[in-house]
């Protein structure tokens, strides 16, 4: 896994390679890895914004299949967009 963000100073953050093992009875060294701790910090920080919207049709619903003849199938990534892009628009519309 290799991590790049804003605070990386556009340099990859590779994660490092598996500690070498230890003997039996022995505690294996602690070893702080950079590039986990960032995409920790960036996952955790994520989840701290005001809003957040996951759209995530394309590829978890193609595959569900219409329950009858007539039946509707799951929307498309395409589908979700434009419904979010219609109702932002009309929340924008009413506020102004």
């Amino acid at each position: 896994m290799k991590v790049l963000s804003a605070t990386t100073q556009g340099e990859w953050l590779a994660e490092l390679p598996p500690a070498p093992p230890v003997l039996a009875g022995q505690e294996p060294a602690p070893r702080p890895d950079p590039a986990k701790a960032e995409a920790h910090r960036v996952l955790s920080e994520l989840f701290y914004c005001d809003n957040l919207v996951v759209l995530a049709g394309l590829g978890t619903s193609l595959g569900v299949q219409p329950r009858g003849p007539s039946g509707a199938t799951a929307p498309t990534m395409a589908a979700l967009w434009s419904r979010v892009e219609a109702q932002t628009n009309v929340q924008s519309a009413q506020q102004g």
